[in-house]
């Protein structure tokens, strides 16, 4: 077994036997690579591995630090839905901050720039795959990401259709009130 494996296993067994905590600083890369007796990059190498399976996060310049367990989220606490937003212990900011932290470090060159203006090509993989498991098949090449209904009838509007056809079938928007019907169907002229 590699050292970084074990060492791995070692914070695990700390965590489930609670002696580390939701949102506690987990040890230090120093006081792990003397109780291993190991290099430092071989625990950096463990805590990332801890990282990637969302197990810690990390605070630059403040170490790691375990993720707050949903579990261990009180069910007795009342919440109060009458006000607009939730109480702030509530939302988990720590959390939030490592996953934008995480993008940006995975996206850092595309996160802020026009990105391809068919959309976000891993996202259309995606979705091409999705749609076949209900029986539309696709190429990626046909599956265009718009921001919006106004930038899909937008480019809908600029577009050709296959055989000089003016018509498209667009799903009834829902209205405030209005049940939602799925199923309903409108058709649409260009």
């Amino acid at each position: 077994m590699a050292k970084y494996s074990e060492i791995v296993d070692y914070l695990l067994a700390k965590i489930a036997n609670h002696e580390i905590r939701s949102a506690w600083k987990m040890p230090t890369i120093r006081k792990l690579a003397d109780l291993f007796q190991c290099s430092k990059e071989t625990v950096v190498r463990a805590y990332l591995e801890l990282q990637k399976k969302h197990v810690v996060y990390s605070v630059p310049q403040k170490g790691y630090f375990l993720v707050k367990q949903a579990d261990k989220v009180s069910n007795s606490r009342m919440i109060d839905f009458a006000v607009a937003a939730p109480c702030e212990e509530a939302l988990p900011y720590t959390e939030f901050q490592h996953c934008l932290n995480q993008a940006i470090d995975q996206y850092q060159y595309a996160l802020f720039n026009y990105s391809n203006a068919q959309g976000l090509p891993g996202l259309i993989d995606v979705l091409v795959k999705y749609l076949q498991e209900y029986q539309v098949f696709a190429n990626p090449e046909q599956v265009f990401i718009t921001t919006g209904a106004q930038q899909a009838i937008s480019i809908l509007t600029a577009m050709k259709f296959v055989n000089n056809k003016t018509a498209v079938l667009v799903e009834q928007p829902k209205s405030a009130g209005d049940e939602f019907c799925p199923g309903r169907w409108d058709r649409a002229e260009f």
